[in-house]
Formats: structure tokens, C-alpha cells, sequence
């Protein structure tokens, strides 16, 4: 299963953008190039009167914690899954039935919102996805709460440029480059910019790489996805940083939505304590947000 960006997506309205394109994107990390690898379509098997058939119904990010392996998704896709279907990610030949349990994020309404969810993969489970994708490690996530008005690439699967062919399928990871509001936009929106991060995004005013007006498709599937911070560092050189989950499309208002990604580490944290000295310190996020409950 080859693994392949769809096209690079740019917002039209993003400040400097001309000066970030023009860099050479170069990551202390060695993540450059291959941001979108960790990223797992999401799909549910459904049997009815006509059989079976497979569904995405998200996008996550297969990440490596100490020795352990989690996928990390919107806690709105594990709810989707529900109990009457079964959760599938694509290998390199097959659908693998995820049997692990999911935990995610008690919902809480309003402007501190935090909507994410992970499942920690047992080892048969963690070395099928390695197959296929490489995991993020830990040390790459974005632990201050300073980002408003910054440089972001986001990736996910758009549901309708993901194809399938009987039990395998053809992935789409598309990135998008986009920048986020300030901090006056979020307050205007009632969103706390200390816990989500609200991006623009016009999908008819989009460029390609190579500067072709194009429409962005449809993001529904990407919801799980992940943003990361692009962060100039010395001449020529900028790193990234996970910095959050995408949760939500809001059309009328032209923005994507994601949580904070120390939202989903916190509560890892909280959930494998063996694991608490490979996840970076974060005091930002309340803890009453790091309520978390089975799927």
C-alpha cells in the first residue's frame, strides 16, 4: 500500500505565505517529508440487507509513546464507531479489526470544548499499522498554548478521495496549509484559543502548489487528522510541532477546528502513569478537560 500525497493545498489568505513556501522545510526532528505517514484512514464494517461494506469514518495518527502504540482521533469518530459496528484500519493487504478498547474525552460544551480520543493498539495490532505507517513520536507535540495567528500544515482523509478496491483501498492523505486566527477571532468566535485552535479556511479560495485556484474537497474525513505548527528556526530552516487534533468544519464561519494535542497526551498520561516520564509537561490544560471515559 503506497502512501501518497493527493496535492498540496494552500489558503489564499495566509500571511507570508510567499515567505514560508520559499523555505527549504527542514525538521530537527527528520520529519520532513513525512508528516502524512502517520496518519490512518478510519473505516467501520456494516452489515445490512445488502451485505457488507466498509465506511471512513475518520482520520487518526498512529503514535509511539515510550514502547507503547496508540492511534489518536476526535473522541467524535470513536463515538461514531458505537458497539454495533466494527473499527478498521487499513494494512498493507487487509482491513485490521481494532479489538482494543477506546477511551475519550467526557464532552464538555462552550468555549472549552476538548474532543479527542486514542486507543491504546496491543503489540499484534501496533506491528500490522507499522506495516504501513510510521508513528509520531511523542517528543514532537506542541506543549505551550501561543497558537494563535500562526503557519499550520493539517492532514486527513477526505472520505470521497479515499478508494476503495475490494479489501484494500487507496489512500488520499491531502495536506492543507493554513493559518490560524488570533486570539481577538477566537474570543469574537467564543472559543478559548488556551484549548482549540481555530484555522481559516475558504474551501473555494485554495492554491495548489504551483499557484492553480483550485476548490479544496469536501473535509468531512478528515476529523481526527492532525495540525502541526510550522516554526521558522534560522534561515532556510523551520521545524514542526503536533500541536492538535482536527475535531470540526464550520462552513458558515470558514474555519477548521482542532484541540489542543496536549488534551489527548494528558489523558494518555492519566490512563498509562508508566508512560508519564515520555510525555512532555503541560500544566495548561484544566484537569477536570482530562475526564475520560470508554467509547
Amino acid at each position: 500500500m503506497d502512501k501518497r500525497f493527493s496535492v498540496l493545498i494552500a489558503a489564499t489568505s495566509s500571511c507570508n505565505l510567499d515567505e514560508l513556501c520559499n523555505l527549504q522545510l527542514m525538521s530537527h526532528l527528520h520529519l520532513t517529508g513525512h508528516l502524512s505517514e502517520a496518519i490512518c484512514p478510519l473505516w467501520v464494517k456494516t452489515n445490512d440487507r445488502h451485505g457488507s461494506r466498509y465506511d471512513l469514518v475518520g482520520s487518526a495518527n498512529f503514535c509511539a509513546v515510550g514502547e507503547e502504540r496508540f492511534l489518536i482521533t476526535a473522541a467524535h469518530v470513536l463515538r461514531r464507531w458505537g458497539t454495533a459496528r466494527r473499527l478498521y484500519v487499513g494494512t498493507r493487504d487487509r482491513f485490521l479489526e481494532i479489538v482494543d478498547t477506546a477511551r475519550v474525552t467526557v464532552p464538555v460544551n462552550g468555549p472549552d470544548e476538548v474532543d479527542v480520543g486514542f486507543i491504546g493498539l496491543n503489540q499484534h495490532a501496533a506491528k500490522m499499522v507499522a506495516s504501513g505507517y510510521s508513528p509520531m513520536p511523542v517528543r514532537a507535540i506542541l506543549t505551550d498554548s501561543a497558537t494563535t495567528d500562526q503557519h499550520y500544515l493539517v492532514f486527513g482523509c477526505p472520505w470521497k478521495r479515499v478508494m476503495l478496491n475490494g479489501l484494500t483501498f487507496e489512500p488520499a492523505v491531502y495536506q492543507l496549509r493554513l493559518r490560524s486566527l488570533t486570539a481577538e477571532k477566537h474570543k469574537e468566535l467564543g472559543i478559548s484559543s488556551e484549548r482549540r485552535i481555530v484555522l481559516g479556511f475558504n474551501q473555494k479560495k485554495m492554491l495548489t502548489h504551483d499557484n492553480r485556484r483550485v476548490s479544496a474537497p469536501n473535509p468531512q474525513g478528515m476529523s481526527g487528522g492532525s495540525i502541526w505548527r510550522v516554526i521558522p528556526i534560522a534561515q532556510q530552516q523551520v521545524d514542526f510541532r503536533f500541536a492538535g487534533v482536527l475535531t470540526h468544519h464550520w462552513p458558515i464561519k470558514q474555519a477548521l477546528i482542532a484541540t489542543h494535542a496536549v488534551a489527548v497526551f494528558e489523558a494518555i498520561r492519566a490512563f498509562y502513569p508508566q508512560l508519564s516520564e515520555h510525555i512532555p509537561r503541560n500544566t495548561e490544560i484544566p484537569t477536570a478537560h482530562r475526564t475520560i471515559t470508554t467509547a
